[in-house]
């Protein structure tokens, strides 16, 4: 049998090798050259809204909601009150349609419509017309009487709804009020249409646009280009049934309006109408958008300048998190305002010949305005004009549209048909765009430059407009919109400039700018363009007069200049274009470092990231920098002071200058809450005298898991069953094994009260108060003992069921102030006293958050408290410091931290922590109070409820595996051991070690393919789940039980096959290299098969809202790479990207620009995330293929060795010594009890010894190896038994100096009375360097993976220096003496920190 198995495992390691190549081959991109931009389809093209799958027509989209959510608000009208449902609106809509299709006999037939905007009727209209299969063509009250009969006229409807009879009309007419009592009468139920068949074919609306002749063209649009442009509304944006609302600003006879309705009806989410008067009212508008909690804004740019210029304040996030500008050109200037505190602008762009929308594109301060790339089903071509010939990227032409969306035509204009909607003989069927733009060859993005026939014409020459418009506002901060135009033969520019506006003119709606900034923008205009299309004056406009049903500036009615009284002009003086002589007085040594460190043909203006300057060389450039006393930062090259030039008008320090550095990116320079009075130190120790107390104390407070242990070994006594094979006993030990391991923390916390009465009653205990404390001092051995009571009681409540009512009484009666109603994830590190920690009612603590109330200083500690207010929502992985107080109903986001007093509904972000704008909790779902008693037998019944499932899923079936695969593979040894031991010979040994390696390694397999069966047949489904129920507490168990299945199976190949299995959507699977994605729901987690994640990357797809979890997908294109304690929040990301050691990233900060095809290369870094230059930005994402050598060694190494060796090691040793202390005739007691002391305690030699055979004594200290190498596995391999045989111990003597000389041992260089609180994270032996009396908090993150390259880098810590929890620090840095850095920092590669304070993410220098 064993045989059998040497024989199988090869086939099947070869037959996943052959697999790995296949995948690898089909996951290599070839640059993208050809002149036609598409995209492929997506996998799902409705997204996580399912229930869409399978419509075909645009008013079945909004039907499949109404059924699936019927009590949700479809409609709401904030002007009248009015608050309508999907059931109502829906019926409503079908007893309008069962009048209307009265009047519609066949396919194509229009019915026209003439009403004001200001009830929910008029949507309801839009809907009946499409439900009776007619076409619907809105047309404004407004409009001239002339033009009203001329669309009449020309679209011939079959019936047309008005206040009013039109005079000369003589077609079907229904006043409302008669088609309301009508309908009043007739059925709700949906009436059948025959001619509904092919949704290309049938018209869905007839929009007429006056273009640029101003006669109306009526564009007819079929279904099928909707169906389309909804699919990648349902892609595109994360709106959530019940939460989010769009705002309706169109009128419903622009084609706008289609966008605006159904990117929330694809969702389930409601429509908020907004009238005219509301859209005018400027500032006024904001309550509403408040009260109405709209999320998307749809809006021409001009609306956004008469808002607010303080967005992230009046709008407090989620309001109007998403603003999706249309219509115009987005000006840059409110680029920056609307992206704060998280919001997005969403830039669309499409024709009405194009069904509204084919392309957008995330806009992102300083990056230029594009309308981004087309979506799936839609073609781009630039084109030339005139042959129609295809242009290559680069170049500039006419853009023409392909695909679904396409328009049937222009009614009843042919000719113009025939011109706009041509057949290419190369391209197929496109529409003429009559825009020029061209595609950026690097991004691929399409840069819009105006209309071609959008010219001026001034004095004989033809100007285009466009081009100067867009640069103007892109180049000009105080421009918001700008407009040119021809007056009497001169060239002028129309602005508007609130900040440039003067009060002097009152009752003027037009005024002549007098401001430098004339002679900047002729001198700007005049270097790009000729002189004819210099604007020849510049005026301010207050207010542009706007096209009704769009929203647009009406270009017909701009205000005149001969408006203004007769004023005197003076002559504009454009001064000489910058020329490098300019250059002459800049400090020379500024460029000459810059150079030495970047490369020697850097110019003064040149930018670092374009330059490709990644993060070693500007950790370098600023030490450089700082040396010669220029106050810059790692964050302030990335982002404000990115050139040579920004560098040297910076003003410089001199060396003996006092207080802190001076920051450059916006970070308070001052430390935290750092003023507290220093406390009574009380008597200070001696380190020996110290250790020896924590070493003793170690032990006391353990007793009862050794006690525990021996007894349980004695009493169930394991080894026996095993020998003799008894299979139920066997199941019958395991369980009551795992019963009393639940019991543990309570056992143990009994412990720890018992010695904390015993402390108060026979020794001073030191009072643990907000102050500063010395080392080695009572209170500091007292914050230690109290850290480690913590630990010894919740972490195995962590690793066990999950209970929030037990978790909270737990914590309450360790002594922290925590509220019952408090929502506090298990998975939350503490440290510090847990009496100066307080969290509110409704209060959310989400995954992975750490909590501390201890800081250090040097050889001091600092002691403050921690508040967390009602309502407030710390995000995962953020950090919470001692001096936090995070205010009502306030968000800290994930991985940022806070050590400050904060206003109530703050969004706070970054490291360290400052205010992003204001904050309101989303929209969550109804839910009824119930008494306390009730919610504790809800989480009775919740953690009954994962009882059983754990026993199901976990214990039985690996026990009963891993026990009969052992005792069968090894049936012939283990029957000599029960008949004489004696008898056993060095072949029975060496198959019983295998079998047994065999046995776990299959057991654990077989244990891991159920719960992976078990996670794929139990998806959680998106959107909100009340968090008690069972399916929240489902949801939240299948969390758990991924993250111990990526935690055992970690980096291995078998891994990669389980995570498929769980669900998780690989585009294929079997070369993704994914280590531990903590708190992935798999069905949510969607990868391309080049995807590197590494151990400890967060994301957050079920994010915690108090009462109720949201699950959203996380989607990770190719190439994209992710470092540890990087956190992913849900949605799309872009591929091609490496994310850095505690960086997050979200869709709000960058979205992939295409599907099927590799993004510009990227690497950020730091919180905020700093973009950083990437060495080649146009490369495709590497993904070397390995040999069949070397893909078995991995296996042996990964899978095999580390699944099944490691935790055999414990296994063996431990029956093998029961067995053998029996033998000696030990009783089952003593036996047990040797058993508990000898093993723990040998874990660290065989730990040893493993690295010293697998790594050796000198690697890792500056080396590195490719990642498909033997060096690469056996150095993981020997981390591996690092971490899981020494996680006993080492948690046992964290914070102490215990673990130095067994670490020493490993190759770690730690000096005399260093503290390490961490110890495992000391892995990266050879390359930890640290000094004397230091104290290591932080992680040590030594080693990396850029490229697919393992990379160790030696970093060296200075005596005297203190790393706080939360900090990461990287290979290659230098900390001096009298170093502090204060928590959730970030210390890149090669940074030399200087003596002092230092925080931030990366890290300066503060003090």
């Amino acid at each position: 049998m064993t045989l059998l198995w040497i024989a199988l495992l090869p086939a099947a390691v070869t037959a996943a090798w052959i697999r790995y190549r296949h995948v690898v081959a089909g996951t290599v991109f070839a640059p993208t050259t050809a002149p036609t931009l598409t995209q492929s389809p997506p996998s799902t093209p409705w997204g996580t809204h399912r229930h869409q799958h399978g419509a075909r027509w645009l008013h079945e989209i909004f039907e499949r909601s109404a059924a699936q959510f019927p009590e949700l608000t479809a409609l709401s009208v904030p002007e009248t009150g009015e608050s309508l449902t999907y059931a109502a609106l829906d019926q409503l809509a079908n007893q309008l349609a069962s009048v209307i299709s009265e009047a519609v006999s066949e396919a194509d037939q229009v019915v026209a419509v003439c009403l004001p905007q200001d009830s929910a009727t008029i949507v309801a209209l839009h809907l009946a017309i499409l439900k009776a299969g007619a076409t619907q063509c809105f047309i404004d009250p407004d409009a001239p009487d002339e033009l009203f009969l001329r669309v009449l006229n020309d679209a011939r409807p079959a019936l047309l709804i008005s206040d009013a009879l039109p005079e000369g009309y003589s077609g079907e007419f229904l006043s409302p009020d008669e088609l309301l009592r009508e309908a009043d009468s007739r059925s709700s139920r949906k009436q059948s249409v025959p001619w509904l068949d092919e949704p290309r074919d049938r018209l869905a609306s007839l929009f007429y646009t006056s273009g640029t002749t101003g006669q109306p063209k009526g564009v007819e649009c079929p279904h099928a280009g909707y169906i389309n442009l909804a699919q990648s509304y349902a892609t595109f944006y994360d709106f959530v049934p019940g939460s989010d609302a769009s705002s309706l600003t169109s009128s419903l006879g622009y084609d706008g309006s289609i966008s605006e309705m159904y990117s929330a009806w694809v969702a389930g989410c409601a429509v908020v109408m907004l009238s005219k008067s509301a859209l005018r009212s400027g500032p006024d508008l904001l309550p509403v958008l408040r009260d109405a909690q709209v999320t998307a804004l749809f809006c021409p740019p001009v609306l956004l300048s008469t808002l607010t210029a303080h967005p992230e304040r009046d709008l407090p996030y989620p309001i109007c998190r998403y603003i999706v500008p249309a219509g115009e050109a987005f000006p840059a200037s409110l680029i920056e305002p609307w992206s704060r505190a998280r919001r997005q602008i969403i830039n669309t762009y499409g024709p009405t010949e194009v069904s509204t929308d084919t392309s957008r594109q995330l806009l992102r301060p300083n990056e230029p305005v594009t309308i981004g790339s087309p979506f799936p089903g839609v073609s781009y071509t630039i084109v030339d004009s005139d042959t129609l010939a295809p242009l290559p990227h680069g170049e500039e032409g006419e853009l023409c549209i392909g695909g679904v969306q396409l328009a049937r035509g222009y009614r009843h204009l042919p000719e113009i048909t025939n011109e706009r909607f041509i057949e290419h003989p190369a391209l197929g069927q496109i529409y003429r765009s009559g825009d020029r733009c061209h595609v950026d060859p690097k991004t691929l993005r399409v840069h819009f430059h105006g209309r071609i026939d959008a010219q001026l014409k001034v004095r004989g020459y033809r100007v285009e407009a466009q081009p100067i418009e867009s640069l103007l506002q892109d180049q000009f901060a105080d421009i918001e919109t700008a407009v040119l135009d021809c007056q009497h033969n001169e060239l002028v520019a129309l602005l508007s400039a609130p900040a440039l506006w003067s009060e002097d003119a009152a009752g003027s709606n037009i005024q002549p700018l007098n401001h430098a900034l004339v002679g900047k923008a002729q001198q700007l205009i005049s270097a790009r363009f000729p002189p004819y299309a210099v604007p020849s004056r510049f005026f301010v406009v207050n207010q542009f007069e706007l096209v009704p049903a769009s929203g647009k500036i009406n270009r017909r009615a701009l205000p005149s200049v001969t408006d203004i009284a007769a004023f005197d002009v003076p002559a504009t003086t454009m001064t000489a274009a910058v020329t490098d002589d300019e250059n002459a007085s800049l400090p020379a040594e500024v460029l000459a470092l810059c150079r030495a460190e970047l490369g020697p043909t850097i110019d003064w203006h040149d930018d670092f990231i374009d330059w490709g300057a990644h993060s070693i060389a500007i950790a370098r450039l600023t030490q450089q920098l700082q040396t010669a006393g220029y106050p810059v930062s790692v964050r302030g090259l990335l982002s404000e002071t990115r050139t040579a030039a920004a560098i040297a008008a910076l003003p410089t320090q001199t060396a003996n200058a006092q207080g802190p550095a001076t920051s450059t990116d916006g970070v308070d320079a001052t430390p935290g809450p750092h003023s507290l009075a220093t406390g009574r130190t009380g008597r200070v120790f001696g380190f020996r005298l110290f250790s020896a107390v924590q070493g003793a104390a170690a032990v006391i407070l353990r007793v009862p898991l050794l006690l525990m242990a021996a007894l349980g070994l004695a009493i169930i006594d394991p080894e026996e069953l095993l020998l003799v094979g008894d299979v139920m006993g066997f199941l019958r030990a395991t369980i009551i094994a795992y019963c009393v391991y639940m019991v543990v923390p309570f056992v143990n916390l009994g412990w720890v009260l018992f010695l904390r009465g015993v402390q108060a009653v026979t020794a001073h205990t030191p009072r643990m108060t907000p102050g500063r404390y010395q080392k080695f001092s009572s209170h500091h051995l007292q914050l230690w003992w109290l850290e480690q009571q913590t630990d010894f009681v919740l972490k195995p409540l962590v690793n066990g069921l999950r209970s929030p009512v037990l978790f909270n009484w737990v914590l309450k009666s360790l002594g922290a102030d925590i509220h019952p109603k408090a929502f506090i994830a298990q998975s939350t590190e503490w440290y510090g006293p847990l009496s100066l920690i307080s969290i509110g009612p409704e209060a959310v603590v989400q995954a992975g958050v750490q909590i501390s109330s201890a800081r250090w200083e040097g050889n001091d500690f600092v002691l403050d408290t921690i508040q967390v207010g009602q309502q407030a929502r710390v995000g995962s992985r953020a950090m919470l410091s001692g001096g936090a107080s995070l205010g009502h109903r306030s968000w800290l986001t994930p991985l940022s931290s806070l050590d400050t007093e904060t206003e109530p509904n703050s969004q706070i972000s970054g490291v360290p922590g400052t205010k992003a704008g204001n904050y309101q909790p989303p929209k969550t779902p109804k839910v009824a109070t119930s008494s306390a008693l009730t919610y504790a037998l809800i989480d009775l019944r919740n953690v009954a409820t994962q009882f059983a499932l754990e026993l199901a899923l976990v214990i039985v079936p690996g026990a009963f595996i891993a026990l009969l695969t052992t005792w069968f593979l090894g049936f012939e040894a283990l029957s000599k051991v029960n008949l004489d031991s004696n008898m056993l010979t060095g072949r029975d040994l060496l198959v019983l070690s295998g079998s047994g390696v065999i046995g776990i390694w299959l057991g654990v397999l077989t244990s891991s393919l159920i719960l992976c069966s078990f996670l794929r047949l139990t998806p959680t489904p998106p959107g909100w789940t009340r968090a008690a129920s069972l399916r929240g507490t489902l949801a939240r168990y299948r969390q758990t039980k991924m993250n111990q299945i990526q935690q055992m199976w970690g980096w291995s190949l078998t891994g990669q096959y389980l995570r498929a299995l769980a669900g998780v959507k690989f585009s294929r699977v079997g070369a993704s290299e994914c280590d531990a994605l903590v708190n992935v729901l798999p069905e949510h987690l969607h990868a391309d098969a080049n995807v590197f994640i590494a151990q400890g990357c967060y994301c957050n797809v079920l994010d915690e809202h108090g009462a109720f979890l949201l699950a959203q997908p996380v989607h990770m294109p190719a190439g994209f790479f992710a470092s540890n304690n990087a956190m992913v929040e849900p949605g799309p990301v872009p591929g091609n990207l490496l994310l850095g050691v505690s960086t997050p990233l979200g869709p709000h900060l960058y979205r992939p620009q295409y599907n099927d095809r590799p993004d510009t290369k990227r690497v950020l870094a730091g919180n905020p995330p700093l973009e950083m230059g990437a060495a080649d930005p146009q490369s495709a994402p590497a993904h070397p293929v390995p040999s069949l050598g070397i893909f078995l060694a991995r296996f042996i190494l990964n899978d095999l060795a580390s699944v099944g060796v490691i935790p055999g090691i414990t296994v063996f040793l431990a029956t093998g010594l029961l067995v053998s202390l029996n033998v000696m005739g030990f009783s089952n007691v003593g036996a047990a009890l040797i058993t508990s002391i000898v093993v723990p305690l040998s874990l660290p030699l065989l730990a040893l010894l493993v690295k010293l055979i697998l790594v050796g004594n000198r690697w890792g200290r500056h080396n590195s190896a490719p990642f498909w190498s033997v060096r690469h596995f056996t150095y993981f391999l020997a981390q591996d038994c690092f971490f899981r045989l020494m996680a006993g111990f080492m948690s046992t003597v964290s914070g102490t100096a215990l673990a130095n000389p067994i670490l020493r041992r490993f190759g770690c260089r730690i000096g005399e009375r260093t503290l390490i609180g961490l110890p495992l994270q000391m892995s990266d032996w050879h390359a930890v360097d640290i000094g004397d009396d230091c104290v290591i908090n932080g992680q040590m993150q030594l080693h990396s993976f850029e490229d697919r390259v393992l990379t160790v880098s030696r970093t060296t810590i200075g005596n005297g220096s203190a790393i706080n929890h939360g900090t990461m620090l990287m290979g290659g840095a230098h900390l001096e003496p009298g170093v502090t850095v204060n928590p959730q920092s970030l210390v890149l590669k090669a940074m030399n920190l200087a003596s002092g304070v230092h925080a931030g993410s990366p890290t300066q220098q503060i003090s």
